[in-house]
């Protein structure tokens, strides 16, 4: 008969923690981990940012198409 969760929490942790001490080991070492984004957030009503977003759109389009 298989093992309910509960039996198999004790080992389900052991296993977590020692894939978080490799995980934590590893960005101390001397390759860090870095996250780069590249999205935008934007309050929704803010339409002054919007008016500087559709400007610079429309400056890049114009840009290409100009020659």
């Amino acid at each position: 008969m298989p093992k309910t969760l509960l039996e198999q929490l004790p080992e389900i942790v052991a296993n977590g923690r020692k894939e978080a001490k490799l995980i934590l080991e590893s960005i101390e070492g001397r390759h860090r981990v870095s996250l780069q984004t590249r999205e935008w957030v934007l309050p929704a009503k803010d339409s002054a940012m919007q008016d500087w977003i559709s400007g610079n759109a429309r400056q890049a389009h114009l840009a290409r198409h100009s020659g």
